[in-house]
């Protein structure tokens, strides 16, 4: 037992000194700022954990929105990591109730300044699919789809939260219904939709 013990110590005493080595001497000091805040869940750096996300982002962006919104979109991305890496953040005090406060708000914030502007471009593209005199009736369909199917994100958020009694992976399920409309909507072919419609394509879709 005496030996086993020792043994144990001794794992215990070679981890400790690895983190210490890795932390001041095999991490760079231009690199340390970047390992301050990292993800709860992954415990990566945030500041080199959300350009890594952003990546194939920012290739789908290139290809389809062209360089300029890929530019700019990689210098958002790029300054929000620098922000992370190098400006001190309070520290918000361990507590469930602030915790959900402070992040709902910022992530309401986030949720607001992206998805406000897509449902304004959702219905200019809608719009230029319809054919001219029938308006009424494409926009009454669209209404009907987008409040008809209100119940679908609820009914899987609680479905996932009885089963797993997680709210964190009842908020992540909902992404599922982004990949889904994100791979139906690239299978349509925008420009040709338009020209069949009627209408006069842009020059960016």
């Amino acid at each position: 037992m005496a030996g086993l013990r020792s043994s144990f110590s001794c794992l215990k005493v070679c981890a400790s000194a690895k983190t210490m080595f890795s932390r001041s001497i095999l991490t760079p000091p231009i690199l340390r700022p970047f390992t301050r805040a990292s993800s709860p869940i992954s415990g990566w750096p945030l500041a080199i954990l959300i350009p890594l996300v952003n990546l194939p982002f920012l290739f789908i962006g290139y290809r389809h929105l062209g360089r300029l919104f890929a530019v700019r979109s990689a210098l958002g991305i790029g300054g929000l990591a620098m922000a992370l890496a190098f400006i001190h953040f309070p520290v918000v005090p361990n507590d469930r109730i602030l915790d959900a406060v402070f992040g709902g708000f910022f992530l309401g914030a986030g949720i607001g300044l992206v998805l406000g502007g897509s449902q304004a471009l959702g219905r200019s593209l809608f719009s230029q699919l319809i054919p001219a005199g029938r308006e009424g009736e494409y926009y009454g369909f669209y209404e009907i789809s987008d409040k008809g199917t209100s119940w679908l994100g609820p009914l899987l958020f609680g479905l996932v939260f009885q089963l797993t009694d997680s709210y964190r992976l009842g908020i992540v399920s909902l992404v599922v219904f982004f990949l889904v409309g994100g791979v139906l909507l690239a299978l349509v072919p925008i420009r040709r939709a338009i020209v069949a419609a009627g209408n006069t394509p842009p020059k960016l879709v």
